[in-house]
């Protein structure tokens, strides 16, 4: 079974019932990469897609907050005059050092 951070009794309301709550488990502030871009070259892929997206949309309806997003589009885009392989290496060490837990030190600095 699949595991949330919702707490038990808001399963069925959420129409969750199929994952078991581990609430008192789960650090809330927890960063979760949920685009599957595991890897640097995926990531890549990603931004150059997006390219230089704008942090509001829709009139202000929409503010992307400071996040690992907004840093892997400033990466992207810092790099784009030295070339795919420099922007490569840049996202490969991002995701190295921002999105990774490494050791029990890193887990415990984002406790």
């Amino acid at each position: 079974a699949a595991w949330t951070n919702f707490a038990e009794h808001e399963l069925e309301s959420l129409q969750l019932q199929w994952m078991v709550s581990q609430a008192d488990e789960i650090t809330v502030a927890a960063k979760v990469l949920h685009y599957p871009a595991t890897h640097f070259e995926r990531l890549f892929r990603k931004y150059d897609h997006l390219k230089n997206f704008p942090a509001v949309r829709f009139g202000g309806g929409l503010v992307v907050p400071p996040s690992f997003h907004l840093e892997a589009r400033d990466c992207y885009v810092a790099h784009l005059q030295e070339g795919k392989e420099v922007q490569l290496q840049k996202l490969k060490e991002l995701l190295e050092n921002v999105a990774m837990l490494r050791d029990i030190a890193d887990v415990s600095k984002q406790l």
